[in-house]
């Protein structure tokens, strides 16, 4: 069973609680409430039981608060709204932090994102913002609150302004991506090209040939009267030089191919200069460089469906206008190198 606070919400069958007014100022118990309490423990537990049991008069007076009472017109105390909080506290906070940075009021930053105005909105704000796209349980959680907004902490009534904005996430994605595209295209391009140059060497190079020709001789005497032989071997074999030792392990196979080479074919070692060539390739991650290429594939393709919902938004069918050739040819450029 899930253990935890009093839900605070009437739901279904569940019996609505009566709010509580203690005679005196007493402190808050910082608990973390359930949203939910069916299928819980807590959906046959009724406080009200002990609340009409127990006097509370030892306990007002153990714990009342030494602040000052602020009394009615029955001498009770005034009973202050209390703040709706729903945000995980992190979260909340971050929030926070972020919208101070960007800095705006509801509506001209719904109006920014509207609009895809970069010079008030910047790319890197966007993209700061998209960590804090309500989740659909605090939509579902906020849409209770929507009349008494004035109730809400910062970061739920934030949350709450946005949601109002129809595809909020989207447009924000699509604003992310338009600000920060060229500087993508002038990283990705010339990685998708170091990587192409380098190819080139190495097919045309006579050195690297014969290097691959040697070890592909050397695993086929170790593995072909077991598995048969093999034709040629993927480059993440070379990992494997390492792994493979001697008997005494104390050589491993790359050492004995470095040695045969140097004894018999030095002239394979020139292949080191020619790879010098073409250092910035040494130093691209495909990984990396594949999610870059998907990721541009990915925005474009976002900013077409977000220039269609936006027949009137300029800044966006400009950009696609521009930006879709630049995403093909790179694209093309992706495939022949992974290819």
């Amino acid at each position: 069973p899930d253990f935890g606070a009093p839900n605070p919400y009437s739901r279904g069958g569940i019996k609505a609680k009566r709010q509580i007014q203690p005679n005196v100022p007493l402190p808050m118990l910082n608990w973390v409430p359930l949203r939910k309490v069916d299928g819980t423990i807590f959906e046959q537990i009724d406080d009200e039981t002990v609340l009409r049991e127990r006097d509370f008069t030892e306990f007002e007076e153990l714990f009342k608060t030494k602040q000052g009472r602020l009394f009615d017109t029955l001498g009770r105390p005034e009973a202050k709204p209390e703040m709706v909080t729903f945000v995980e506290s992190n979260r909340s906070r971050n929030l926070v932090i972020t919208w101070r940075r960007v800095g705006m009021e509801y509506s001209v930053l719904r109006d920014s994102i509207v609009t895809t105005d970069l010079t008030s909105l910047s790319a890197e704000h966007a993209e700061l913002l998209l960590n804090f796209v309500p989740t659909e349980e605090e939509l579902i959680v906020m849409a209770r609150h929507e009349k008494s907004k004035e109730l809400l902490g910062e970061a739920e009534r934030f949350m709450l302004e946005m949601s109002k904005l129809d595809r909020y996430e989207s447009r924000l994605r699509a604003m992310a991506y338009v600000g920060f595209f060229d500087d993508l295209l002038r990283t990705t391009m010339p990685l998708i090209n170091a990587v192409l140059e380098c190819s080139e060497v190495l097919i045309n190079s006579k050195n690297v040939r014969k290097l691959l020709e040697i070890i592909l001789a050397i695993g086929n005497y170790m593995n072909s009267a077991r598995r048969g032989p093999a034709y040629g071997f993927k480059l993440a074999t070379f990992d494997r030089l390492l792994d493979t030792k001697s008997a005494d392990r104390k050589m491993t196979l790359l050492h004995y191919v470095a040695d045969m080479i140097t004894k018999h074919y030095p002239q394979v070692n020139r292949f080191v200069e020619e790879l010098a060539t073409v250092p910035l390739a040494v130093k691209v991650s495909t990984v990396s460089l594949t999610n870059d290429v998907q990721n541009l594939r990915k925005g474009i393709d976002l900013v077409l469906y977000e220039r269609e919902k936006q027949q009137q938004n300029f800044i966006l069918h400009s950009f696609y206008t521009s930006a879709v050739h630049k995403v093909a040819k790179i694209s093309e450029r992706h495939t022949l190198m992974v290819e």
